[in-house]
């Protein structure tokens, strides 16, 4: 075989895949989408509809769905669900209803509702002017068919580090991170779990009357034996920085009480007039001393407790740092 008849079968092949290509598209069947003119405003020409149902064709054949033949006026003068509901009886199965408005002179803005026979329906819609009105059209049927695309929301999204960790939505696993899919209108428990590392629950709620909204669930996933910076210390210990309150508490108790009885004593003494010899000068020294002794060690012992590590029976009073609450910890 010669040059010349290689070169010829290479052209040929080539023109026969060039010419294969628009049929290899993955389209909708032409008569399963339909693209029409339904509401807006009545006062809107009809060369002007005309221009923003082309642009929303453009948008379907670019998303390679080819609609059915073209009606720039279908149903101006009804409701655009009514109309909708009445086209959707025959063979469409999806419909594109374009409404423009404005008035006769100027536009204002462009809306696409995709009405789906399930009932289903995804609208979006744009500020325009007349000469922007076929860009507008497209880019906002292009949002219309995107979120029938992604269905009804709202939606849930789940990050987490690192990735590939379990999601469980209400006790039922869903998926891997990153995740995304639907979330019913309400409260939810999320659960993110991975082999080896510490399990994170969120709880979320989805808004009822909000199809485009999404709730983000950003998590980090520590290792099993690792703790948190924020309840312990730079090399994994816990971080404690309240001072004992037991032990010093008990011995102040014990101290004023002695003070007390001592004091008691001696106001009894004096008042009975009683002589020097009548008193036991040694007992109430003894309880003086032991009443000063208590107090003065309890003292040393709440100041003295202010380190890292608790004593070995002591109840601490820990401040978090970044925490508004106080808690109190027993150590025995």
């Amino acid at each position: 075989m010669g040059r010349t008849s290689v070169f010829r079968l290479a052209v040929g092949l080539l023109t026969g895949a060039v010419l294969l290509l628009p049929a290899l598209r993955p389209t909708i069947a032409r008569a399963d989408v339909q693209v029409v003119a339904i509401g807006g405003d009545p006062a809107v020409r009809s060369e002007v509809r005309a221009l923003a149902v082309a642009g929303a064709r453009d948008a379907m054949e670019r998303s390679g769905v080819a609609p059915g033949p073209l009606h720039a006026d279908a149903c101006l003068a009804e409701p655009i669900e009514d109309c909708a509901a009445r086209l959707l009886t025959g063979a469409f199965d999806v419909l594109l209803a374009v409404s423009v408005w404005g008035t006769s002179t100027e536009i204002t803005g462009i809306s696409v509702t995709v009405f789906a026979k399930n009932g289903d329906t995804f609208a979006a819609r744009a500020e325009t002017t007349r000469a922007a009105l076929g860009t507008a059209a497209r880019d906002v049927a292009l949002e219309a068919w995107a979120k029938r695309a992604r269905g009804r929301g709202p939606f849930l999204r789940v990050r987490s580090t690192p990735e590939a960790a379990f999601v469980e939505i209400d006790g039922r696993e869903v998926g891997l991170t990153p995740y995304r899919g639907v979330l019913r209108p309400g409260r939810h428990r999320v659960r993110v779990h991975m082999d080896g590392r510490r399990a994170v629950e969120r709880t979320v709620s989805a808004p009822l009357d909000d199809d485009d909204a999404e709730v983000v669930v950003e998590v980090q996933l520590l290792a099993s034996d690792a703790r948190a910076p924020s309840e312990h210390g730079e090399h994994g210990g816990e971080r404690r920085s309240g001072r004992a309150i037991l032990g010093p508490l008990v011995l102040g108790v014990v101290g004023i009480g002695l003070l007390t009885v001592d004091l008691v004593a001696l106001a009894s003494t004096a008042r009975d007039r009683l002589t020097d010899e009548a008193l036991n000068v040694p007992v109430f020294v003894t309880y003086g001393a032991l009443g000063l002794a208590s107090l003065a060690a309890g003292l040393i012992w709440f100041l003295l407790s202010g380190g890292d590590e608790p004593p070995a029976s002591s109840v601490r009073l820990d401040v978090q740092p970044r925490s508004v609450s106080a808690a109190v910890h027993f150590r025995f």
